[in-house]
């Protein structure tokens, strides 16, 4: 999809995207639950959290910040920018969990955001609400062992 794209900072974030080492080094000091950067894309991670912890986790597609690039270039496209953000990656921005105590200490911080919360289940899940709907977020993104259509 970014192939021709014309969009320098769009270009940049998946040719050249930026770990964030000092955020997961501050996250591991506080005591975040769990962190996964989403270069395989968010709807990935996040299963990949609620699986391993045996929760589901709830997000507010209003909360998932989307670039107004990201939005631009959906617009061009033809495509859905709330499915990019949860299906797209590359850009190594980091996902986790936190208790309550630990979100007091961090959620004052210049680029953290809440997008959801996580529950006790019967089975592991992601949900998403998106217009007034909850519907499960299937695992999408990228998949190092399936052709991946996503990003042509």
């Amino acid at each position: 999809m970014l192939h021709n794209c014309e969009n320098d900072y769009l270009k940049k974030r998946h040719i050249r995207p930026e770990p964030q080492i000092e955020w997961g080094q501050y996250f591991s000091e506080v005591g975040v639950n769990s962190l996964n950067d989403i270069s395989d894309g968010l709807s990935r991670e996040l299963n990949e959290i609620a699986a391993a912890s045996n929760v589901v986790i709830q997000i507010d597609s209003t909360k998932i910040p989307i670039s107004k690039e990201t939005c631009e270039i959906s617009e061009k496209l033809g495509k859905n920018s709330l499915e990019l953000a949860l299906d797209g990656g590359e850009d190594y921005e980091l996902v986790g969990t936190a208790s309550k105590e630990i979100w007091e200490k961090i959620k004052l911080k210049k680029g953290i955001t809440a997008i959801g919360t996580v529950k006790k289940g019967i089975k592991s899940s992601v949900e998403i609400l998106h217009k007034g709907k909850i519907k499960k977020v299937a695992a999408k993104g990228y998949d190092h062992f399936i052709k991946n259509d996503l990003y042509k």
